[in-house]
């Protein structure tokens, strides 16, 4: 319920609120506490009709006293869009399955058939196109870039996974099933807490320029760890059941070391760039934050194989560091915002 205030702005209230007479005349007092429950008694007498009315009336009063603050009529046509298109565990697990289905396929023959090829970048085309139309609406209408929330920047990791796995599908055709399961796992991860996080008004400090570029940039870096990641699991898998590919285990060493280079870049890059913000935002470039401390010992460690001099001669010991050095990474999003908290928790 819109009102305007005596500062000349516009001050929305809930029926639930402690309301102030001297804010508000007595008619506004009373529709404000009244009028849904007036509407609950419509939907309990089944007049639906009257119903629909009261709503249409209710709608002219905010249009008429939030001013240019209410929503325009396309940003209603947005957010019924987002409500409907808006993605649940289902296709999710989906996504998981068919991406673990064609990942083993393709390491039990060594060759990824045609048709399952052209499937994979189906799915994957699709998926791109679908997680970047989401992001674009919920950017409509939040009115920032939604790199604000756990469930935000997980959906944009997902984004930025299936994006990887396109640009390196020509290339490299197990890049595809490796997006299509990555990206099912990060947006099962994403809806932990539901299916969809609720839009609302966020701290002003998050919206911050420098702190979603913080943002894009590690999420692009752990994009990557994550390819690293299924990268050593299919080496190991390979190594299991072809014990005579080890040509294959080396060069898919080869193509994750590839990767690590711009990871760790992104990695240290976002590193920097948040502390130049929190040094805005709190005060001090260093807080040792468990979240600051966490983001560090991952770039060590991934830092390490990189300058290993033996990782040549011993390819699986590789490919079993990466995959325990990608718990660093898990610990880093997940295990500080739920076991140590600190100042990152608030977001």
């Amino acid at each position: 319920y819109p009102l305007e205030d005596s500062k000349g702005g516009v001050r929305w209230y809930a029926q639930a609120d402690a309301l102030r007479t001297s804010e508000m005349t007595e008619s506004e007092f009373l529709y404000i506490k009244q009028q849904l429950n007036y509407c609950q008694l419509l939907a309990d007498e089944g007049d639906f009709g009257l119903l629909d009315t009261i709503f249409l009336k209710h709608r002219v009063f905010q249009q008429r006293h939030a001013g240019r603050t209410f929503p325009t009529d396309f940003d209603f046509q947005v957010e019924k869009l987002y409500n409907h298109i808006i993605p649940n565990r289902m296709p999710a697990g989906i996504l998981l399955i068919l991406g673990c289905i064609f990942l083993s396929i393709t390491l039990l023959k060594m060759n990824t058939p045609r048709w399952i090829t052209a499937i994979e970048w189906g799915i994957s085309v699709l998926s791109a196109l679908y997680l970047l139309v989401l992001f674009l609406l919920r950017w409509r209408l939040t009115h920032y870039i939604p790199l604000a929330g756990g469930y935000e920047t997980m959906m944009f990791l997902a984004l930025c996974t299936t994006i990887l796995a396109l640009s390196l599908g020509k290339r490299w055709g197990l890049a595809l099933s490796i997006g299509i399961s990555a990206t099912g796992i990060i947006m099962l991860a994403a809806m932990i807490d539901g299916p969809h996080a609720p839009i609302t008004v966020i701290n002003p400090v998050l919206k911050s320029p420098l702190l979603l570029i913080h943002v894009a940039i590690i999420m692009a870096a752990y994009a990557l760890l994550a390819f690293t990641f299924f990268i050593s699991i299919a080496a190991i898998a390979v190594h299991f059941f072809h014990k005579s590919r080890l040509k294959s285990v080396q060069n898919l060493q080869q193509i994750s070391e590839i990767l690590l280079y711009p990871a760790l870049f992104c990695l240290v890059a976002g590193i920097i760039i948040g502390s130049v913000w929190a040094q805005l935002a709190w005060g001090s470039y260093w807080s040792w934050d468990p979240k600051e401390v966490w983001a560090l010992i991952t770039a060590i460690l991934y830092a390490i194989p990189l300058f290993f001099k033996q990782k040549k001669a011993n390819p699986m010991f590789f490919h079993s560091y990466v995959c325990l050095a990608f718990l660093s990474v898990a610990m880093t999003y997940f295990g500080v915002n739920l076991l140590l908290g600190g100042l990152h928790a608030y977001s």
